[in-house]
Order: C-alpha cells, then sequence, then structure tokens
C-alpha cells in the first residue's frame, strides 16, 4: 500500500518524530479556515499547498505552492484541488487531486538549516533492510547519484540485531553533522527505524529531512511510505488508509470489500482465486489476441457475498463483453462460487443499470465440490447464459468462439 504523505507523516508523527505540521482539506471552503487554524496555533505567516497524490515530482510540476497571504490561499487550493497532476512520475492523464495538505512553511525565517536525504527499505531480492542517505536533499535528488555519486551513502541492517549504535555514528558523520546534535540524530533515526519495523514498511522515504541547526531539530518535511499489504491483519487501522489508495472508484471499492484487484483496459472481465493463477491467467488470454478488464484474486477466504461483490465490481465497466471464472477451488469450495453468481443475478433482477445478464459467462471449474457447483447451475432458472468449460485450453476456444475471433 502507497500511502499518501499526510498518511506517512500521521504515522511517523505517533513515535515521537517531528513533522512538517498541517490540515488536510478536500474542499475548497476549508482552506482559509485551516491556514488561520495554523497561523492561531503555530504563529506562522507563510503557508505551503501540497497537493496529495502518490507519485512523486510535484514540486517541479506546480503541484506544491508556497503562499505568504491569506488572500492567496483560496486561489491556490482552487487551481490545485480536482485537477489532474502530470508530473516526471505520472502517465500522460496525470494522477487526480482529491485532498490537499495545508502545511506551515518550516523554512520561513530560518536562516541556518540543512537539507538531508534519509531513507530506510527493504529489498526483497536479497531479504535485507538497507538505509540510504545523502547530505544533499531535495527536489533534484534523482541527479545526486549521477552529479555526486560519492554523496550517496548504503547502510546494510541486521534484520535480527537491528540498528546499531556503531552505524548511527558512521551515518551521523558520513552527513557531516556537528558532533554537538549527535544524541538528538540518534535519538531521531532510532525512532524511524523502530517507525519503520512496527508499521511493516517496505519503504520509508524522507526528502526533504531538514536540520535546523540553531534549534537542534530534525524535521520531515515530506515522506514517501509504502506498506506491506500482507501485514493488514496486524494493522486494523491501516484498513481505512487504503480504500482512498487510487483516484479509481472502483479499485477503492474493490480495497473495500476485501479484493485484489486493478483494473486493465480490456474487455475480459476475469474472476480468479489466487494471485499466481490470476496473473497465468491473464497471460494466456493476452496469448490467444485477448485483453483482459481487469486482475481480480478473490483471495482463500472468499464467500458468497464476496463473489457477488466481485460480479458487481467487474461489470461496472461498461466495455466488459464477456465474464470469465477461472477457479481452481481448494479452501474456496466451488459451490460458493455459483452461490455467489446465482446471488448476484437474484438480487439484480430487477435494476435495469446492470448488464449482467446479456453478458455471457465461460465458468471453469475444479476442485473441491464440483460436482454439487454443476448441479446447482442445471437447477437455476435464472442463468442461461453460461458456459460450463471443461479445462482452461478448452475455456480460451469457447471465449474465442463467443467473441467470433
Amino acid at each position: 500500500m502507497n500511502l499518501y504523505e499526510y498518511q506517512g507523516k500521521k504515522i511517523l508523527s505517533s513515535y515521537g518524530l517531528k513533522i512538517q505540521k498541517g490540515i488536510l482539506i478536500d474542499n475548497i471552503d476549508e482552506a482559509v479556515k485551516s491556514a488561520i487554524k495554523l497561523y492561531e496555533v503555530n504563529k506562522i505567516n507563510s503557508w505551503v499547498i501540497k497537493s496529495q497524490i502518490k507519485s512523486g515530482g510535484r514540486g517541479k510540476a506546480g503541484g506544491i505552492i508556497i503562499v505568504n497571504k491569506l488572500d492567496d490561499i483560496f486561489n491556490s487550493v482552487k487551481k490545485l484541488l480536482g485537477k489532474k497532476l502530470v508530473t516526471n512520475q505520472t502517465n500522460q492523464s496525470g494522477e487526480l487531486v482529491r485532498k490537499i495538505f495545508i502545511c506551515e512553511d518550516v523554512y520561513y525565517n530560518i536562516k541556518n538549516y540543512k537539507e538531508l536525504y534519509f531513507s530506510i527499505f527493504f529489498d526483497s531480492f536479497t531479504s535485507k533492510i538497507f538505509i540510504i542517505y545523502s547530505i544533499y536533499g531535495g527536489m533534484d535528488i534523482e541527479h545526486v547519484s549521477i552529479k555526486y555519486p560519492k554523496s550517496i551513502f548504503k547502510e546494510e541492517i541486521n534484520i535480527l540485531l537491528g540498528i546499531q549504535e556503531f552505524q548511527i555514528r558512521k551515518i551521523f558523520f558520513n552527513l557531516n553533522i556537528d558532533i554537538n546534535f549527535f544524541d538528538n540524530f540518534k535519538n531521531f533515526v532510532k525512532s524511524l527505524y523502530t517507525a519503520f519495523i512496527n508499521s511493516d514498511a517496505l519503504l520509508l522515504e524522507i526528502n526533504p529531512l531538514l536540520h535546523i541547526i540553531k534549534h537542534d531539530g530534525f524535521i520531515i518535511v515530506d515522506t514517501k511510505m509504502i506498506i506491506d499489504d500482507n501485514s493488514f491483519f496486524r494493522h486494523a487501522e491501516y484498513v481505512n488508509m487504503n480504500i482512498l489508495n487510487t483516484d479509481n472508484d472502483i479499485e477503492n471499492d474493490a480495497t473495500k470489500y476485501g479484493l485484489n484487484f486493478i483494473s486493465m483496459k480490456g474487455d475480459i472481465g476475469c474472476v480468479v482465486n489466487g494471485a499466481g493463477l490470476a496473473m497465468a491467467t491473464m497471460d494466456l488470454i493476452k496469448s490467444e489476441g485477448l485483453s483482459p478488464a481487469n486482475f481480480l484474486d478473490i483471495g482463500g477466504t472468499a464467500d458468497v457475498d464476496r463473489i457477488k461483490t466481485a460480479c458487481d465490481i467487474i461489470l461496472r465497466n461498461k466495455f466488459i463483453k464477456l465474464l470469465f471464472f477461472n477457479i481452481y477451488a481448494g479452501i474456496v469450495r466451488c459451490d460458493i462460487i455459483v452461490q455467489g453468481i446465482i446471488k448476484f443475478y437474484q438480487d439484480n433482477f430487477d435494476r435495469k443499470d446492470v448488464n449482467f445478464f446479456n453478458i455471457p459467462i465461460v465458468l471453469r471449474l475444479k476442485g473441491t465440490n464440483y460436482n454439487k457447483a454443476i448441479n446447482m447451475i442445471k437447477k437455476s432458472t435464472n442463468i442461461s447464459n453460461i458456459y460450463l468449460a471443461s479445462s482452461l485450453e478448452n475455456s480460451l476456444t469457447i471465449i474465442k468462439k463467443i467473441l467470433s475471433i
């Protein structure tokens, strides 16, 4: 799960780390009120209007605006909120700005400071944790490794032992920070590492990390945080964070109902159990010159309601021409799959906006309670457009025949 900036900062703040203070808004009317509240609480005279998108490069793309007058806040928020922001890390259509983070300008009236780069990440290829850091932080960090390769440092952390004090000292001196600030820096790094481990993060990137020398402070100005989706059973508080994980409303709803769903540009809706089988199914569809409309793994704990919801979510796509169920049943039984399909029919029989009844269903089932599922289909009087496939190869033959390819 890729977090928004404000979500990552909320987690880090809970570990006692200093962050750039801000107020989240999702409508223009709240803009000036939030800025005034920041002024009253923190006595600031300069604000930063920050678009909340998942992609980087916001600053250079105009997604971050510094404002020194309250009168300019409304227009700045209006310029960004509800608009698509195109950065060097988005596609050509950009990413929709649903929320704005109105923050204090931590640089205002501060002259003596350093901008640093600091990140912790889990390397899935080596199963190790690394810290990457540099004396150069800010918008152009991507080019630092090219211009100043020796300024990028890498420290490997033993997962069992955690970060050691000698490693913190090494990082401290490589960042060329005054020795008087060591204790403060050590506490910062330990808290940051604890936040990374306890939150089951895969990436925790801080850029810039602002070191205010006069006040001996380390402030997180911006952060990018990615959480391991597989850790959700340990973090109930993350579930609501993930509801608006993308600007695709269908994907958001799928996440809310526990479905692993990704929209694609094809016309064959896919319902599969197991991520590996789902990926293989899409590969096979593509190999036949066809195009899948989605990746959907219903998961090992799918029940009737989740199958019904999967049907509803997929068929919101008006370009769907065919629905393909590829189920190798183990924990998820074949009869549960069929019950979910029948329930969707029954619950939506009178709805005129559902195109389900005109769309063919190719159903390939194998495994637990297969015979029971087939009998249920034969006895059902509501379903007339299901094509039963004897194998995966037979499924593809049926699909091509239906689509006349």
